[in-house]
């Protein structure tokens, strides 16, 4: 009797270390990620710091994954955490970089030694950057298009960072005036050569670009040419009369 009252209280002991076991790897494996600093959205320059627990987990990489699927990851740190010299266990500190990481919505993640399933936070963070843009046509042109006098072209931008940029020619072209969305096409009638400008900004800075269509006829096709009241006073002084000076080829300078 007594030897068995010992075994059960053996196999009970037995059985609750199997169960408990599961339970402390699960929570070994998938640590919390906290964001320590509560801003709304991170701008160039910013820091911003990561800590994760328990501390000691076996963190590889501590990336950027964005919330919309398919797009890039960005990795922070690559590399053992805790078996780096420079890292302290358990959080790390990141200089967000206008170079490297683009605008947008993220969660941060890390990476496990050994595991290839990443762990997100559950904070989203916004990431600001200044305007970037893309101008150009529909058929890949991006500095300039020769066309015939009259031709149509379609113009072509994508903006990020922004929500909608401003628009000008030269000479004015009243399809080219105003406010745009950040990203779109317009076709345009182009009858003398003309520029194509187009500014997008935020609180960061600014970024403008142009687009030049040539139609290989005069900016100004009704102008005239006026003599320099300079150079017929230069040659007055001179004794020679404007029409001498370009009989005989004289160069004034």
């Amino acid at each position: 009797m007594y030897t068995t009252k010992k075994f059960l209280i053996a196999l009970s002991l037995l059985t609750c270390v199997a169960t408990a076991s599961p339970a402390y790897a699960a929570s070994a494996s998938k640590p919390k990620i906290q964001i320590v600093d509560q801003q709304t959205s991170y701008k160039p320059g910013d820091t911003l710091e990561i800590e994760w627990s328990p501390s000691n987990t076996r963190v590889r990489d501590i990336s950027l994954v964005p919330v919309k699927k398919d797009e890039l990851r960005y990795v922070l740190h690559s590399g053992k955490v805790n078996s780096d010299p420079v890292l302290t266990s358990g959080a790390f500190k990141y200089v967000v970089d206008d170079h490297f990481v683009p605008a947008g919505t993220y969660r941060v993640g890390i990476t496990l030694d050994g595991d290839g399933t990443i762990i997100t936070s559950s904070k989203k963070i916004k990431i600001e950057n200044k305007p970037s843009l893309f101008f150009g046509t529909k058929n890949g042109e991006v500095n300039s298009i020769a066309i015939d006098p009259g031709a149509s072209i379609t113009l072509q931008w994508e903006a990020e960072s922004v929500k909608k940029c401003e628009t000008s020619s030269f000479p004015k072209n009243s399809k080219w005036e105003g406010s745009v969305k950040a990203s779109g096409t317009r076709k345009v009638r182009v009858s003398t050569p003309t520029t194509f400008y187009m500014t997008c900004k935020n609180d960061l800075g600014e970024v403008t670009t142009s687009f030049k269509a040539d139609t290989g006829t005069p900016e100004y096709p009704n102008a005239t040419l006026v003599p320099s009241t300079a150079f017929v006073q230069y040659n007055f002084d001179l004794g020679t009369t404007q029409q001498e000076a370009l009989e005989h080829n004289q160069s004034i300078t």
